[in-house]
């Protein structure tokens, strides 16, 4: 959180600071132990994903 904190207070540049803290990418099957990857991951852009959204949390 350090990193991050001083590279907002800096300006820099998203990709960079990212770039910098060396992400790990994880497959879906690795994903899946917590949930349908699809879900853990949805982002709501516009009002089909909003509705989609709101039909997964309906069916819970």
């Amino acid at each position: 959180l350090p990193d991050l904190e001083a590279a907002l207070a800096a300006e820099e540049p998203l990709r960079r600071t990212v770039a910098r803290l060396a992400p790990r990418l994880l497959a879906d099957a690795e994903l899946a132990g917590y949930g349908d990857p699809a879900e853990l991951l949805l982002n709501v852009n516009d009002s089909a994903d909003l509705k989609r959204a709101e039909g997964i949390l309906a069916a819970r």
